[in-house]
């Protein structure tokens, strides 16, 4: 959420509470390192107390960074600045603390022994107590939602950000390592857990990235854990997964493996007593149980596994060609070059294959290439219109047009004719058609004239290349096929 959209939210949470909380206060830091309860660290002197009532905000500011050494219970907002803290690893931060209130807004650095997002035991509301993170949380423990009644939706959900980054030490704050979730966790960005993931009468979407060494699941008050978009690693680049289990079962190495043990397919879902698990989605580093790929934090599979990107110079033209490993829901491919001024023109347009769970090679060439540095790039468009745009390559083609004197006769031919001039060093004859294919000529003679036969000429205008050592010479030839 942009900044200012967070101040017009601040701004309205305190309008609404201060109907009913008519003695509202705004508290904003003013002292680098300034203590939570000390009244000279906040501008007009008066500290906020440990418990931030409903209706009542804090703002901390970037010059300005705040510690605490008491357990603090935010039930009102919290927001902190870009460049702004909140640091207290001997003392708990709390958001909601048994209420369905209660707001914690980062985009600075927050340290503590554990964060809580709890409202309510039994009585859910969704979105509320809130901790949306955009920067980074160091802590020992995060636990997410509280209790509800059976196979409902628990109060406390965490947001984290595409650039937010939650460490759950095993040597920090409490010293778990273990994230916990009953409730909603939105996480985009990217959380590790150096001990455990336990997700028990929760959702987790957004297809961040979770890394910890252990994922259990465990049933709470009859409430399943379910993992929508998510990537779950052991560790970042790694390829092991972490291990899975429900908790007191069997330990299994892979996603795949879990999946296939203890749950059945339903409507795209692994489904067992303890969890619910989509099978398109979750993923076990960077792989899902139907076989598609992470796009990375914060979106959904790509549509399009690309494997290799290539340019290559073909005597006239570039070669382009690029292999697909899988393809979900893709409709085309747009490859551009990019122009003397910096503007991407589209050069050509292919259609994909759609569904494809095997390697496609797709090749395209480019004749209207720039003696010097090209650039190309190559997007894939989806069937909903959704463009994935791949990174930028290059190839550098040089000035080999040769300024031999030599002559093609006669010109139009049936197919056959004669090349004359210095044709000293040349090593082969290529003929390439009006779509750039190639058409491999019969040819004799000596370094003065050589007689060419194209093979099987379809009529139409033909690129005759000669290939010397380090020049070619390009001649075109009209062919008619009328005798």
């Amino acid at each position: 959420m942009p900044y200012t959209k967070t101040i017009g939210l601040l701004l309205l949470i305190c309008a609404i509470g201060a109907l009913t909380h008519l003695h509202a206060t705004t508290y904003t830091s003013k002292v680098a390192g300034g203590d939570w309860e000390t009244n000279g660290t906040w501008e007009g002197g008066s500290a906020p107390g440990t418990t931030l009532s409903n209706g009542d905000s804090v703002i901390i500011s970037a010059n300005s960074p705040v510690t605490f050494a008491n357990e603090l219970s935010i039930e009102g907002v919290l927001l902190i600045n870009a460049g702004g803290s909140l640091k207290g690893y001997s003392d708990n931060l709390k958001i909601g603390d048994g209420t369905n209130t209660g707001q914690c807004i980062n985009y600075g650095v927050i340290h503590a022994r554990k964060v809580e997002i709890k409202g309510i035991d039994k009585t859910p509301v969704s979105g509320l107590p809130l901790l949306h993170n955009h920067d980074t949380i160091r802590t020992g423990k995060v636990h997410t939602g509280t209790n509800s009644e059976n196979g409902t939706a628990s109060s406390g959900k965490t947001i984290n950000a595409t650039s937010g980054y939650i460490l759950i030490s095993a040597t920090l704050g409490e010293a778990k390592g273990e994230l916990h979730v009953d409730g909603e966790l939105e996480n985009c960005g990217t959380i590790e857990a150096e001990t455990l993931f336990k997700p028990h009468g929760s959702s987790v979407s957004c297809c961040g990235a979770i890394y910890t060494p252990l994922v259990e699941f465990d049933l709470n008050k009859d409430r399943p854990g379910g993992l929508g978009c998510v990537n779950v690693c052991s560790a970042s680049g790694s390829s092991t997964q972490p291990t899975w289990r429900v908790k007191g079962g069997s330990d299994y190495a892979t996603l795949s493996a879990f999946t296939d043990d203890n749950g059945s397919g339903s409507g795209g879902f692994h489904t067992d007593t303890d969890f619910s698990i989509d099978s398109a989605n979750t993923f076990g580093c960077g792989s899902s149980v139907s076989g598609h790929t992470w796009g990375g934090l914060g979106s959904y599979p790509l549509p399009v596994e690309l494997v290799g990107f290539h340019l290559q110079f073909q005597y006239a033209h570039v070669l382009i060609s690029w292999t697909t490993a899988s393809e979900t829901q893709s409709d085309h491919f747009i490859i551009e070059r990019q122009s003397q001024n910096g503007d991407w023109l589209e050069i050509a347009t292919l259609d994909a294959a759609g569904e494809s769970n095997e390697s496609l090679n797709y090749f395209w060439q480019d004749q209207d290439y720039e003696i010097g540095l090209n650039y190309y790039r190559l997007s894939e468009v989806d069937i909903n219109g959704e463009v994935t745009t791949f990174p930028i390559s290059s190839i550098r083609v040089k000035e080999n047009i040769s300024s031999r004197d030599i002559q093609l006769y006669p010109n139009p031919n049936y197919g056959s004719f004669h090349v004359k001039g210095d044709l000293e060093g040349l090593k082969s004859v290529i003929g390439l058609d009006a779509e750039g294919k190639q058409h491999k000529p019969y040819y004799r003679g000596d370094n003065q004239e050589i007689f060419v036969v194209l093979e099987s000429p379809q009529g139409g205008t033909f690129e005759i290349v000669l290939v010397f050592p380090n020049e070619t010479k390009t001649l075109s030839v009209v062919v008619t096929s009328d005798h």
